[in-house]
């Protein structure tokens, strides 16, 4: 309850109360309710399961399930509604594709993996597509970052004013900076990024080209030797 307020169920006092715009006692205030619960709004209504504009409706979904005579069948149906299809992957792999032919242009030999649950078979319709970047991948020498004053900008790169090797070897957060940049420039149908800072950062945006989400992120020698240094620290 509000400090201060009054809930009051009395309809001799309610009446009283719906007379006037404020009545008080003793420095308490009573509020005047009908007792009809508000209508809900249409967004609060279709709440899907997943992000994508193919996502299923929470609402539709439950429909469906209760209209099922079995529970065996409430399985299939589930399983039928949901689950990615052959078309689902077929986007997926095309946008990945496209995705390694940009950074190619700056940064040749990389190669982009998908993983989580666009493969595991537990993906559902609208979910996110995880995405990661492998660097450093033929480098056995590399030990450390390349810490720049800046994030290169593209001409730099792809003109050889910073060499693919060092753009490889910056800090995640700078990589993924760069890797927005590619996006922003070779892709107009980008939509909702986000650079999320963590100890192993995310990029997180939206395609409109592909109806896809993604959560790309980097999968870096450097990134792993240190982080596997630093757990060794904790034994």
């Amino acid at each position: 309850m509000i400090p201060g307020y009054i809930k009051q169920k009395s309809p001799i006092f309610t009446s009283a109360i719906l007379l006037k715009k404020h009545h008080t006692t003793k420095n308490w205030k009573y509020l005047a309710r009908d007792g009809k619960k508000p209508d809900k709004s249409p967004s609060e209504e279709a709440i899907s399961v997943e992000e994508g504009s193919d996502s299923i409706r929470h609402l539709d979904l439950m429909s469906k399930l209760q209209n099922c005579s079995s529970l065996s069948k409430q399985i299939e149906t589930f399983i039928s509604e949901l689950s990615l299809t052959s078309e689902d992957f077929k986007k997926r792999t095309a946008f990945c594709k496209e995705l390694e032919e940009i950074f190619g242009i700056y940064l040749p030999k990389i190669k982009v993996h998908q993983f989580g649950s666009s493969i595991n078979g537990l993906g559902f319709k609208g979910c996110d597509l995880d995405v990661c970047l492998q660097t450093n991948s033929e480098d056995k020498d590399v030990e450390d970052y390349a810490y720049l004053k800046d994030v290169p900008s593209l001409d730099d790169v792809k003109n050889g004013v910073v060499l693919p090797e060092i753009v490889l070897r910056m800090t995640p957060y700078f990589m993924l900076r760069f890797v927005r940049r590619m996006l922003f420039f070779h892709c107009p149908d980008i939509k909702k990024v986000l650079v999320i800072k963590a100890r192993c950062p995310i990029l997180r945006f939206y395609r409109s080209k592909y109806d896809i989400f993604c959560d790309f992120s980097l999968e870096s020698k450097i990134y792993s030797a240190n982080i596997t240094g630093r757990y060794c620290s904790y034994v």
